[in-house]
């Protein structure tokens, strides 16, 4: 390719690496499969043949989706797209005025939510300011004395979608010098280091960012949050006098934690995978106090005896453990009953400020002044 100058990158055809996986999750919001705070694994796994894998070769674990567009983790962002499907994702992107193109006789696959699709630095400010809109997309317009008030309005995802993706956005980890919270961001780097990319928004304005070559040769080392993210906050330092701040959020949106979302969508589950609300761990079972204690205070404050107890079912019987202490003795036994027995009744009392109707044996055992364990009890 011969080297000229005066090339209008703003549409050439470029990979656009990470910069679309803030729609991969809007589809996710929109379907109702998933919300901000919730969770998803970040691991090795497989989709088909494909293994992706983080720009840092790591992963994190259990993340919510929060946390996972703002880290860019590929493989959340692959799984979501799984369930929303990737031609679903290329025809609403198209709908929605972006130019996108594939090898001839492609089509779309779970690679585009990486970058593995061609599109302009145009496409992506239309679809960016689209979501500053509150999903709403509209074309460009390249001259200031040129109103688009007439132009046909596409919805690209509905207001509480393109909300839950800004509210993401604008808590991603800015570059370094730069203000926390006040632009909603989104970088990217294509495969080779070919392309680096950084678009955000704010209540009012949208700038895109790409660095590379136009020959489109390598640049090792050149990612967008090293080299395009610094000059879109230098460009809105220098362009904007006051940072506008995001939309309100509109009706409709939850917020909330993930422990107050309702069960379906606390976890994503991936696409084939059934969900059990069912425990699989048996139920809880009450050991002590036996089934039918009453529990009471002594009318004075004080107790009758003063004893300690404690009991433990014995795994794989039916039978119960109590170990008992004559306070006035210092002598502790052990005795063993069938769960649940109740031959006979008495009180006996602890530190608890309780009174407890236990078998009589053991009752009978506190009561004994003597340290000779009563019948039926073995020394501890």
């Amino acid at each position: 390719m011969e080297r000229a100058g005066r090339i209008d990158m703003t549409r050439g055809v470029r990979s656009p690496g990470s910069t679309l996986k803030p729609f991969i999750y809007g589809l996710g919001f929109e379907d109702g499969i998933a919300h901000p705070e919730t969770l998803i694994e970040d691991r090795p796994t497989r989709f088909g043949t494909w293994r992706p894998e983080n720009f840092d070769l790591s992963f994190q674990g259990t993340v919510t989706l929060r946390r996972a567009l703002q880290l860019s983790l590929n493989v959340p962002a692959v799984a979501l797209l799984e369930s929303v499907g990737p031609q679903r994702l290329f025809a609403r992107l198209e709908t929605s005025g972006a130019q996108l193109q594939l090898p001839q006789g492609e089509v779309p696959g779970l690679a585009i939510g990486l970058g593995g699709l061609g599109l302009r630095l145009e496409d992506l400010t239309t679809l960016y300011a689209a979501l500053a809109r509150g999903g709403e997309a509209f074309p460009l317009v390249h001259r200031l004395d040129v109103k688009n008030e007439n132009q046909r309005r596409i919805r690209l995802l509905d207001p509480v979608s393109a909300w839950y993706v800004g509210n993401i956005l604008i808590g991603a980890p800015p570059p370094e010098n730069a203000i926390f919270g006040k632009i909603a961001f989104k970088t990217g780097t294509s495969y080779g280091y070919r392309d680096a990319w950084s678009i955000g928004f704010d209540g009012k304005r949208t700038i895109a960012v790409w660095v590379g070559r136009p020959d489109g040769q390598p640049v090792p080392g050149m990612i967008g949050r090293a080299v395009a993210a610094p000059v879109l906050f230098d460009a809105f330092a220098r362009a904007v006098p006051k940072i506008e701040p995001l939309r309100a959020a509109p009706a409709g949106a939850i917020v909330a934690s993930t422990a107050r979302l309702p069960l379906p969508l606390r976890r994503f589950m991936p696409l084939g995978e059934t969900r059990n609300f069912a425990s699989a761990e048996p139920p809880l079972k009450i050991v002590f106090p036996l089934n039918g204690a009453q529990l009471a205070l002594e009318r004075n404050g004080r107790f009758r005896h003063h004893c300690r107890l404690r009991s433990k079912r014995m795994a794989g019987t039916d039978h119960t453990v109590s170990l008992w202490m004559d306070r006035r003795s210092e002598r502790q036994a052990c005795a063993m009953l069938p769960s649940g027995s109740r031959k006979g009744r008495a009180l006996f009392g602890s530190r608890s400020s309780t009174r407890r109707v236990l078998p009589t044996a053991l009752s009978s055992a506190c009561n004994n002044k003597s340290p000779k364990p009563s019948p039926g009890l073995e020394p501890c």
